[in-house]
């Protein structure tokens, strides 16, 4: 779940592109961390954040102990077991109450999204809700998953990024990926691992539409690029898959991440929704 809470306008935060070539130092602010008895957050304590970056805290209960509530700035977000700070430029506080679970037996309940555009029964559903609770992907607000959105590059980097529990690396040097820019570390990382590369231009197009091919092909490298079982012989559309795309293509298929579309069509041109996104990504998780 993410909420970016409105700040007051720094007066010292003036224009990164008029000051680049300023020796000035990076303004940080810090995040008060709390969790009281019965679990733990992580990081805790005074954590200090960047301008502009994000800042995600997770949240564990003790056997025995469940989240109660989950307070930022004071307000409450609900019992999530995850919250993120998204361009932070302000001082914040999180703080996290835990309950004693009772003794007595309980019917499970079936753990509710905070999706209010994710319907229970919806075909993508179990995927997007495995996606969320392992912490692959996120709403694109705290109340919204947009599952019909287009996928672009730099969700697909992230989401990769969330998937792997990347590390920050250095630059990858694309001139249309600012450094404050919330896909910045994951597009960096995937660059550097391989896992996606530049235009001719030097540019990355983090906001360009990803195609299923495109897709396909980062998953297979992220796999190792392994030799694979499956056939396109089926699809009636096949003749247009890239060249450079074939065997990706075929992996997913063998994998089973990759199905057909009515007519008996791959669509491997086609551009792949965060529904789709989601039921690829669980089904890749789960293999």
């Amino acid at each position: 779940m993410t909420r970016t809470p409105v700040t007051p306008v720094d007066p010292d935060d003036g224009d990164d592109n008029n000051n680049s070539g300023s020796s000035s130092s990076v303004r940080r602010y810090d995040i008060e961390a709390e969790a009281g008895r019965g679990g733990d957050i992580s990081p805790d304590g005074r954590v200090r954040v960047r301008r502009g970056e994000n800042q995600t805290f997770r949240i564990t209960a003790d056997d025995g102990w469940e989240i109660a509530d989950v307070e930022v700035d004071g307000e409450s977000v609900g019992a999530v077991s995850r919250y993120t700070f998204e361009s932070v430029r302000g001082d914040h506080t999180i703080s996290v109450t835990f309950r004693q679970i009772g003794t007595e037996p309980e019917e499970p309940e079936t753990p509710a999204l905070p999706f209010t555009d994710v319907a229970e029964g919806a075909w993508y559903y179990d995927a997007v809700a495995y996606c969320y609770e392992n912490g692959i992907m996120d709403g694109t607000s705290g109340t919204t998953f947009a599952p019909g959105m287009l996928l672009n590059r730099a969700m697909a980097a992230q989401v990769l990024y969330n998937l792997a529990n990347g590390a920050v690396t250095t630059s990858a040097g694309f001139p249309d990926v600012a450094a404050s820019a919330w896909y910045a570390d994951a597009v960096n990382w995937a660059a550097a691992q391989g896992y996606v590369t530049g235009y001719d231009n030097g540019s990355f197009g983090p906001e360009d539409s990803l195609t299923r091919e495109q897709l396909a092909v980062i998953l297979y490298r992220y796999a190792g690029s392994p030799e694979p079982t499956g056939t396109l012989d089926g699809f009636v559309d096949t003749a247009s898959a890239s060249d450079y795309a074939v065997d990706a293509l075929r992996w997913a298929v063998g994998e089973g991440l990759l199905t057909g579309k009515d007519g008996g069509r791959l669509d491997p041109a086609g551009t792949a929704s965060r529904a789709e996104l989601a039921q690829i990504l669980a089904r890749f998780a789960q293999r």
